[in-house]
């Protein structure tokens, strides 16, 4: 009892430090891939609830604002998987809100998925090898002509 006691403490101190307003979004789903919290989306066994549940409940619509508009275009150039965009989707899902999107990981997400669906249907790339080309594709991304 004392182990599950002293995890749920650490997750709590952790959730803390995420909602004292200096984390990003991407913070966020490292927060969540080390917890173990999924935000796959079309995720079939959890449905995404414990994410989704954090964004509602913790973050609410100006909190998830706060952290889109804190990411910057470098941490996301820097980044070499997918994650954050999965993050995204399962998030514009749940999120009636706008208020975040003139902030860059929102166009880099729609960027992102553009090129992506490009890519697989027009130059008929397998999954991997697309998302691959599109994270090379981002390296160039411009997001002033959105």
């Amino acid at each position: 009892m004392d182990e599950i006691k002293r995890q749920y403490l650490d997750l709590s101190r952790k959730r803390r430090l995420l909602l004292n307003g200096s984390a990003n979004f991407l913070d966020l789903v490292h927060f969540m891939n080390r917890n173990h919290i999924c935000y796959q989306p079309g995720c079939t066994t959890c449905g995404c609830m414990g994410y989704r549940t954090f964004l509602r409940e913790q973050l609410g619509e100006e909190g998830i604002a706060k952290m889109m508009h804190s990411v910057t275009r470098e941490q996301i150039l820097s980044q070499r998987n997918f994650d954050w965009h999965d993050a995204m989707e399962v998030l514009l899902v749940d999120n009636s809100s706008m208020l975040f999107t003139d902030s860059f990981i929102y166009k880099a997400y729609l960027y992102v998925w553009d090129e992506y669906r490009r890519l697989r249907h027009r130059d008929h790339l397998k999954p991997w090898d697309a998302r691959l080309a599109v994270l090379d594709a981002l390296q160039s991304f411009d997001p002033q002509p959105l």
